[in-house]
């Protein structure tokens, strides 16, 4: 097995395949820069020595180990810039593990942090987008975990280390509401983590602190029994500059409303509009339009909302809009008075000229 050593004084020039990556001591991998689709080999191992920085030019796909040694850091994480394999840290500090999974049909980066330490300790995790193991084995207070996203965990170090585990769950299996969701452990079977009540934030983040036993996976669960809906279906399919959003529930008890929510990151949603339900018992069709998009890829979620204010989210659907083979339609032709344009792209430059 080939292993790269990255050190702050290290300057390497790797030939993997027919592939290279560039490693420095404060720069790291410029994989944009060397070739686009550049990765590790498969079965490459690399670690970031003490004092070292990783730059993540592209997604780091990898059979062997990707490790981090104590102090070394890395930079430009993100949905772009992750790795897609078993990573390992040994850290006396906070440190959050860039790990991620292209196979999410949502957001594809899913880190897992670890702040408050209170000894020198060596973790590992890898985050999967695939079957839950044992997600039927749950404990008292959980009705239901994720069955189809999980962290690998592994904790190495011997002895009795605290730390506070913060990870973001997207509920892109759109099998629970995300507003109860909260960071199961996996032992015996799938139980809440941590003495204290998990807290969530607005992107989806969810901590538990003053955790001092570390289970071997975590994964998003739940403890509720009566949802005010149950969906069946969402989709989203691009036509031309807009993004066309329909969903089907097969049940609808006192909700509400629905917030068509949209992102171009999958973290930081935004509304969109607002469908009224119907509130029908045997379920209903919806659909939405977004109009005028620029040419990006967006996601999509469902905030579904009761009438006692409490709400859900579905999961999240992704569509790419490609403005450039849209078809701008202008009518009437001849122009007389008024003129209807429709297809217009997001903050495009129109000129009308008239014949005097």
């Amino acid at each position: 097995m080939k292993k790269y050593i990255l050190t702050s004084l290290a300057v390497l020039l790797i030939s993997v395949g027919f592939s290279q990556n560039y490693v420095s001591g404060n720069i790291g991998v410029y994989g944009a820069q060397w070739n686009p689709a550049t990765t590790i080999a498969s079965t490459g191992a690399v670690t970031v020595g003490t004092g070292g920085n990783w730059w993540f030019g592209s997604i780091v796909t990898s059979a062997g180990i990707f490790t981090f040694d104590n102090t070394a850091t890395y930079s430009n994480a993100g949905q772009t810039g992750y790795i897609e394999g078993v990573t390992t840290h040994t850290t006396s500090g906070d440190f959050t593990f860039p790990v991620g999974s292209a196979a999410s049909p949502g957001s594809p980066y899913h880190p897992l942090a670890f702040t408050n330490v209170t000894s020198l300790t060596k973790y590992s995790t890898q985050y999967i987008f695939g079957t839950t193991p044992s997600s039927n084995s749950l404990s008292t207070g959980v009705t239901q975990v994720d069955p189809n996203a999980y962290w690998a965990f592994a904790y190495i170090t011997t002895g009795s280390p605290s730390a506070t585990i913060s990870a973001t769950v997207r509920n892109e299996s759109g099998v629970f509401p995300s507003p109860q969701i909260f960071l199961a452990g996996f032992g015996a079977n799938w139980a809440s983590i941590g003495p204290n009540a998990a807290t969530r934030n607005a992107q989806d983040l969810v901590s538990n602190n003053g955790i001092t036993s570390f289970p071997s996976a975590f994964t998003a669960g739940v403890n509720t029994t009566t949802l005010p809906i149950t969906l069946s279906s969402f989709m989203g399919t691009a036509m031309g500059c807009a993004a066309n959003l329909s969903w089907v529930t097969s049940t609808e008890l006192n909700s509400s409303f629905y917030n068509v929510e949209y992102s171009t990151d999958g973290i930081t949603f935004y509304t969109a509009g607002k469908v009224v339900s119907t509130n029908n018992i045997t379920g209903a069709r919806y659909a939405y339009t977004q109009k005028q998009l620029e040419s990006d890829t967006y996601f999509y979620r469902l905030k579904c909302v009761d009438i006692d204010g409490t709400f859900t989210y579905s999961k999240i659907v992704k569509v790419k809009i490609n403005c450039m083979g849209a078809q701008i339609n202008i009518y009437p032709n001849p122009v007389l008075d008024n003129v209807t344009i429709s297809n217009l792209p997001l903050n495009a430059q129109l000129s009308l000229f008239g014949t005097g």
